[in-house]
């Protein structure tokens, strides 16, 4: 079976703290064939999933902030790392997502709405 995970939360978390959550949901897809791991290539539990995504072998595919948009482009980042997870859904892989908003991650509960809009499994775990 071949996995995409996303992987979004808030940019406040630490490794220290909050890395050993992570990496234990990613963990579970080690039997997997293949995996990728698509986060907002930013602070926080982006960082935390990239790291993590390495150390266990697994494709990491930061998509990064969309700088040229201002404002809007937390957003757009966030639709498009679920529109990425959908395209690789369509073409044989598994898709979930894995949220770790903490009290003020207003991004991070909007990537989650969407890609539930879209029909991709989503846990989330507050921190």
């Amino acid at each position: 079976m071949r996995w995409a995970v996303i992987m979004t939360g808030s940019r406040r978390l630490i490794a220290e703290e909050h890395g050993g959550v992570i990496r234990a949901d990613l963990e579970r897809y080690r039997s997997a064939e293949h995996v990728i791991v698509l986060h907002g290539a930013y602070d926080g539990a982006d960082k935390i999933a990239e790291a993590a995504a390495r150390a266990l072998g697994f494709d990491p595919w930061g998509i990064p902030y969309f700088g040229w948009k201002q404002k809007a482009g937390g957003p757009a980042r966030n639709r498009c790392l679920v529109d990425v997870g959908v395209t690789l859904r369509k073409h044989g892989y598994s898709l979930r997502l894995h949220g770790y908003p903490d009290a003020d991650s207003v991004g991070t509960r909007q990537c989650i709405a969407y890609a539930t809009s879209c029909g991709v499994e989503c846990e989330v775990t507050t921190l």
